[in-house]
């Protein structure tokens, strides 16, 4: 629960070695971005910086969680230590923050979100494809249909397979 989170988080910030890497990709995986966040806040602000693989581990889980506010964590890295990981994890991020604004542009029919709906749902990324579908079962847009069915059925993440399952039934009533 959250109080496991929390504690597991403090120890985490507290230890910024080899262990400490390995509990946090623990809490990267429970999606626990307010705590990581945070441990990214404590190392962009300390001087004394943590074990690299602990530092590696951040930055892996900053480009995991998409989080922007990891940026100045990630700028220091790059300009003092762990350069190409950083600048990757930049680049992630930026990507999939641009990918979200350009969809949310289309999905309100502003100009400027003229990314085509069929590009959305072969997005790397399964939150953008599941935004996608969810917005495709909204609009009703029947002609999708096909290409609902098949991610319903072919689609690699699950969230993206019952957001399809959701929009065929919608589009059916």
């Amino acid at each position: 629960g959250e109080e496991q989170t929390q504690a597991l988080a403090k120890i985490i910030g507290e230890r910024r070695d080899g262990a400490a890497a390995v509990l946090l990709d623990a809490l990267v995986a429970r999606r626990a971005v307010a705590h990581v966040v945070k441990l990214v806040d404590i190392e962009a602000s300390t001087s004394t910086l943590g074990s690299e693989q602990y530092r590696r581990s951040l930055i892996a889980g900053s480009a995991s969680l998409h989080l922007r506010e990891a940026i100045p964590f990630l700028l220091r890295e790059f300009k003092e230590g762990l350069s190409g990981e950083a600048a990757l994890a930049m680049d992630a991020i930026r990507a999939y923050h641009q990918r979200l604004a350009s969809f949310q542009a289309w999905s309100q029919g502003q100009e400027g979100g003229s990314k085509d709906l069929a590009a959305l749902l072969k997005d790397p990324d399964a939150e953008i494809r599941r935004a996608a579908v969810l917005s495709i079962g909204a609009l009703g847009e029947k002609e999708a249909l096909p290409t609902l069915v098949r991610l319903a059925k072919e689609d690699p993440a699950t969230a993206v397979r019952a957001a399809a399952l959701q929009a065929i039934e919608k589009l059916a009533k």
